[in-house]
């Protein structure tokens, strides 16, 4: 990601920065009805894995569905603390910089005084 790349965008009273993302999603030769509806889903997302928005009531909604991660649910958390260390690399060393880090027990990034992200005026303050 380029720095140059990050928008701003605002809907229904929110706003804030987005990424449209460059990792689009490509649908095969000869698609499921699954990778059909994905591809419907992501037109009208912008179609990219890597895509995050942070300007609706959302606060933080990432990839292809722009996937709603507000607390309490925090449905992106709960994936990455499912996924391998490695793939997660990217974000963690993003986080990390910030003095974030990803308490997997939990399923949130814990803040510069340790206290889990798990609401959303926490999930606002995080840069």
């Amino acid at each position: 990601m380029d720095v140059k790349d990050v928008r701003w965008g605002y809907y229904e009273g929110f706003e804030g920065p987005w990424y449209p993302g460059r990792v689009k999603f490509l649908l095969p030769n000869s698609p499921s009805s699954e990778q059909l509806m994905m591809s419907v889903i992501t037109a009208t997302e912008g179609g990219a894995l890597d895509a995050i928005n942070h300007y609706d009531r959302c606060i933080d909604t990432q990839g292809v569905i722009q996937w709603c991660n507000r607390a309490p649910t925090c449905f992106v958390d709960q994936i990455y603390s499912k996924v391998n260390l490695d793939a997660l690399e990217p974000v963690l060393a993003f986080a990390r910089e910030r003095g974030y880090r990803f308490n997997y027990s939990a399923g949130n990034f814990a803040g510069r005084d340790g206290e889990l992200i798990n609401t959303p005026e926490r999930q606002t303050t995080m840069n």
